[in-house]
């Protein structure tokens, strides 16, 4: 569909031409965006998953619990912050997702610590929150588990029992940094 440069935007989100495949500027095509991808995370795996056939998903996975200390007792807290976004040749970058891995204690006690092998196995949940369009999703709480979220001055933003499998609330906070209480477990992220 050939459009003025300046109105594609608008094109492509407005019904009926929104359906249109490709659009044309009056200074040549403009390409079409890979769908954002999104994450998901099972058997030890994170997987990303774009809705543009074909794409490669890009990732960066940073760990918060990875730096130096100068105390004798350091707080672990085991939670991954990953970004993604999907590219494909012809096709402009997705948007960015956003993501943070953690583990939650299932059973909050050491098994298995001996002095001879000093490792201790702790039973615990893999938590994977996100947030996009001002709605939180988190998979892999167990259900009935109490989840609230704070913004940082400590103010209540809302809470929620878990559900089996993934459990959605509204926060009207994006762009805001916040802490995502899960049972006893509490946890910073980034709501986007």
């Amino acid at each position: 569909m050939h459009v003025p440069t300046a109105s594609i935007d608008a094109y492509k989100t407005t019904e009926p031409w929104s359906g249109f495949q490709t659009f044309m500027g009056l200074d040549g095509e403009v390409k079409k965006k890979c769908a954002t991808p999104i994450i998901s995370y099972s058997n030890g795996k994170l997987n990303f998953d774009s809705e543009t056939e074909g794409a490669v998903c890009q990732s960066t996975i940073t760990d918060t619990d990875i730096t130096s200390f100068s105390s004798n007792e350091v707080q672990l807290g085991v939670t991954y912050n990953i970004s993604v976004y999907a590219t494909k040749t012809g096709y402009d970058n997705s948007d960015v997702a956003t993501a943070t891995l953690c583990w939650i204690e299932a059973e909050p006690q050491k098994e298995g610590f001996t002095e001879e092998n000093a490792v201790a196995q702790i039973k615990a949940n893999p938590l994977l929150i996100q947030c996009q369009a001002n709605q939180l999703h988190l998979s892999g709480a167990p259900a009935g588990t109490p989840i609230s979220v704070f913004d940082l001055s400590g103010r209540l933003i809302t809470s929620r029992t878990a559900n089996e499998g993934e459990t959605r609330m509204s926060v009207n906070a994006c762009g805001e940094a916040a802490i995502v209480k899960v049972g006893e477990r509490s946890v910073k992220v980034l709501l986007k």
